[in-house]
C-alpha cells in the first residue's frame, strides 16, 4: 500500500468519525440548540499547534463538516477525549 492510499484511507475514517461524532452528540444533547465546542490535536512534530478547540454549530447540516484541521500545518488533527462537547457544558448558551 502506497502513501497516497495509506493518507485516502486515514481521511476517509477521520471523516466517517466525524459523522459519528456529530450523530452521536445530536442525541446526547436533546436540547435542541446545535452549539458545540469540537476539539482536536494535531501530531504533526513540526507544527507548533497541539490542541485546537473550535466554537461550531449547525449540525443539521452535518455534511458541511468533512474534516477537522490544524489551522496552522494543515494537517488533519486527532479527536481527543472532549471531541465534540456541547456549548452549555462550557457555560455558554448562545
Amino acid at each position: 500500500m502506497n502513501d497516497l492510499t495509506k493518507y485516502n484511507q486515514y481521511r476517509e475514517q477521520h471523516r466517517d468519525r466525524l459523522a459519528q461524532l456529530i450523530r452521536d452528540a445530536r442525541q446526547r444533547d436533546g436540547t435542541g440548540v446545535p452549539i458545540y465546542y469540537l476539539g482536536g490535536y494535531c501530531d504533526n512534530s513540526r507544527c507548533d499547534v497541539r490542541e485546537v478547540r473550535v466554537r461550531v454549530k449547525d449540525f443539521t447540516a452535518a455534511s458541511s463538516l468533512k474534516e477537522f484541521r490544524c489551522p496552522f500545518c494543515r494537517g488533519l488533527l486527532l479527536f481527543t477525549t472532549e471531541t465534540l462537547t456541547p456549548a452549555r457544558e462550557y457555560g455558554d448558551a448562545r
